[in-house]
Order: C-alpha cells, then structure tokens, then sequence
C-alpha cells in the first residue's frame, strides 16, 4: 500500500484507548472492522470447548500488528480473544463499510490493501510454522534472509496502517476512551 492509501485509511479510523485486561475483541464477537495496534501490547487469547483459555501469543506495535483480519475477510466471528495487555494500549479501529467506501471511490487501493493482507498473513504463517517445527529456524537460513530482504518495503512504504510523523508518533484522527 502507498503512503497515500494509509494516509486515507486512517482518516476514517477511531483511536481507542485500552487500559490492561480490557478486551479489544472477544472470541465470537461479529463484526466487519480491522484493527491495528499502534501503543502498548496485546494478547491473543482462545478458550476451547471445555472454558479454558490459552494464551497463542503477544503483539507489540513493532510487529506491524493488525488483527480481526480474518473475521473481515471470512464475514465471520472473531475466531480469537484480543486483550490489552497493558494500561493506554491504543488501538485504530477501521470499520469495514469505510474501507468499502474507500474502494469503490479508488479501485485500485482495494487491490493494493488485500495484497497486504495477504503479505501480513502469508508472514504470520511462516513465523508461527518456523517456531513450532522442530528445526525449521535452521533450514533455509541463506533463503530466508534473502527473502526477507527483498521483502523490506520498497521506499515509501511501510509494513503496517499507521503513519509516522517525523517524532516517531502516530498521527490519529479521534481519541475515544473504552469504559
């Protein structure tokens, strides 16, 4: 995605706030919207069919960490539980009619933010299959550096929504505190 797609994108998103335990999303919730981390941390949490919940992992905003894609791409329930993890975690909330919106006015952006989503994805599932296949993290090692090198964004780009300004702090359009 460009600077511009961004830059439009997040001038309909809602910045929220989030102190520590406060649920961002529950596990089958519905709804159509993307969510990008942009300060504090967060955990991805899902409860099995006996109520026990696991912990699958952590975001931080360093990892470009969007999530409830897969509730927006399938038009289902959110298949995960998404905490704050820490006190004034914030969160851009990006609802799905907006991005639709987006769409029809700029065909071409719709092209460009699903090839994110499909970068972000296929990056996600090679992490999370290095580090549960046991020496995976050694084979390939050459390869993967190569990859991960020819895969930095191209200049201009970036590998998540938010926009930095030049004091590193995300620009945000609305400030809502959660209750």
């Amino acid at each position: 995605m460009t600077e511009e797609d961004r830059a439009l994108i997040l001038k309909g998103a809602k910045c929220v706030t989030y102190q520590k335990d406060d649920a961002v999303i529950n596990q089958g919730d519905q709804f159509q919207r993307i969510f990008q981390l942009s300060r504090g941390g967060c955990r991805i949490e899902k409860m099995d069919d006996t109520g026990q919940r696991a912990v699958l992992g952590r975001m931080v905003p360093d990892d470009g960490a969007v999530f409830g894609e897969i509730s927006f791409l399938e038009g289902g329930a959110a298949s995960a539980s998404v905490i704050a993890d820490e006190n004034d975690t914030q969160v851009f909330v990006i609802e799905g009619y907006f991005l639709n919106v987006l769409f029809e006015k700029y065909p071409s952006m719709g092209g460009r933010f699903y090839h994110f989503l499909a970068q972000m994805l296929s990056k996600r599932l090679k992490q999370r299959e290095s580090e549960q296949l046991p020496g995976a993290k050694d084979k390939g090692t050459k390869e993967k550096r190569k990859k991960r090198s020819s895969a930095q964004p191209k200049s201009g780009e970036k590998n998540d929504l938010s926009e930095q300004t030049e004091s590193g702090t995300e620009n945000t359009s609305t400030t809502e505190q959660s209750n």
